[in-house]
């Protein structure tokens, strides 16, 4: 409709594409100062660069809404011959292009007594379509793959279970008197563990609870058990219901250095993997958002473990149980599929839209807006059948639209049911990653 819009008025679409980034720029600006103000970043800004930041943030959304509301409404879109028009405006290349060998008639319309025939020539998928598509396509893979996730975190570790005489139970000693102020807890598969954790008291010789319950959320993460500076002599964990699966603890003074408890030969598989602490904690090493569900099942489906999420069908789950299966439950490892289904979604989406429109201008910008919007970005880089839903929905409508124009165009029989059998295939795989392609299938039936 924009497209459509801008063109009665004399401009394309491709004349915004400076104001488009500068509206991304200032919004991803505003997102980090909102993060930053929240202290989520205080370790690599500092409180006073978040009115700054919001200050620029704010200017350049206004100044990119304000300059395309401008454009719009005063017909002014700028100089025709700029370098993006010369490069991707198909009106500039008729002229040098040799006749279309045939013209498609589409789009008859009846409106209140007047019709219309729009008569659209047929432009072929050329070498620069290709090298465009590749290019674009490459870029984004490089942003999506660059420090997608650490490849090392602890493997080992130590299974404990509530009614087992001794298999409930830590206790760290400490050579002397040991000011703590945090303790890292790596977690396996098991997510939500409740663990009393208890201090030695050499005066009255028994144990003071510290606290009698408190919950390790999330698995295969540095979970964070704050003591406020306490002084140990031994610290004791005692898992309170269920079983739950150690991989390392990490015990840290007030100082920001690891200390050893002195009976970490008890307890070999929890403090052989020190190194891998990563001091700060980033997603770059753990799990975030709803990848402790489902890279969970997905390394549970690899282990014939029993299956924690199933609120969804168990396809994705499997997609993302791949790449665990060849790099290790790693985030890398349980993140890479998921990043493959991202990186695939933009040659596809060129595709389809230069066979819809058979414009090579319309393509690139379609690629552009997927590749830039962030939503599509975040969703190729963490762990969740979000994104390989959404690969098999657009293939799903593109599909579809292969078999309209096969259709349309008298194709043979087998030509049609090949594009609806594949269209159905990739229906199928939609819904059987996760609901939501339930939902797409049923609009595109409507459709």
């Amino acid at each position: 409709m924009a497209d459509r819009y801008v063109k009665k008025k004399g401009g394309t679409l491709l004349q915004f594409v400076t104001e488009y980034f500068l509206l991304n720029i200032g919004m991803l600006g505003w997102i980090v100062a909102k993060k930053v103000k929240g202290q989520r970043f205080e370790d690599i800004f500092s409180k006073e660069t978040v009115p700054i930041l919001y200050s620029i943030s704010i200017v350049l959304i206004f100044l990119a809404l304000g300059i395309s509301t401008y454009k719009i409404i005063s017909g002014n879109f700028g100089s025709k011959g700029s370098k993006v028009s010369k490069v991707f405006s198909d009106v500039d290349k008729r002229k040098k292009e040799k006749p279309f060998n045939k013209v498609e008639i589409d789009n008859i319309e009846q409106v209140e007594g007047w019709s219309s025939v729009k008569a659209v020539r047929k432009r072929r998928f050329s070498t620069r379509d290709i090298v465009l598509m590749l290019v674009v396509t490459g870029i984004f893979a490089v942003l999506v793959l660059f420090r997608l996730g650490s490849h090392r975190v602890p493997e080992t570790y130590q299974d404990f279970k509530v009614g087992e005489k001794g298999q409930n139970e830590i206790i760290l000693n400490f050579n002397g008197k040991v000011n703590l102020s945090k303790i890292y807890i790596y977690l396996g598969y098991n997510s939500k563990r409740s663990i009393s954790f208890s201090c030695w008291d050499e005066a009255s010789k028994g144990w003071n609870v510290l606290d009698a319950n408190h919950n390790i959320e999330s698995a295969f993460a540095w979970n964070e058990v704050d003591f406020n500076n306490r002084e140990f002599t031994s610290l004791g964990m005692v898992l309170m219901e269920g079983e739950a699966r150690i991989h390392e603890i990490v015990c840290v003074d007030s100082n920001g250095n690891r200390v050893f408890p002195s009976n970490a030969d008890n307890y070999p598989n929890l403090f052989d993997e020190q190194g891998l602490f990563p001091g700060i904690r980033t997603y770059y090493d753990q799990s975030m958002f709803d990848e402790v569900y489902h890279a969970r099942t997905a390394y549970e489906f690899l282990h014939q473990l029993p299956i924690y999420e199933n609120t969804h069908p168990p396809l994705g789950k499997t997609i993302i149980s791949i790449g665990i299966k060849i790099f290790g439950m790693n985030p890398f490892g349980w993140r890479i599929m998921c990043a493959i289904a991202g990186i695939l979604m933009m040659p596809l989406m060129y595709l389809l839209a230069f066979y819809m429109f058979r414009k090579t201008s319309t393509a690139f910008f379609a690629a552009i807006i997927l590749g830039t919007g962030f939503m599509n970005f975040a969703l190729a880089r963490i762990a969740t059948l979000d994104i390989i839903v959404e690969f098999f929905v657009l293939l799903m409508f593109a599909l579809m639209f292969g078999f309209v124009k096969a259709l349309e165009k008298g194709k043979s029989l087998k030509i049609q049911f090949l594009w609806l059998f594949l269209c159905g295939l990739a229906m199928g795989v939609a819904i059987s990653v996760k609901w939501t392609g339930v939902w797409c299938a049923s609009r595109q039936v409507d459709n």
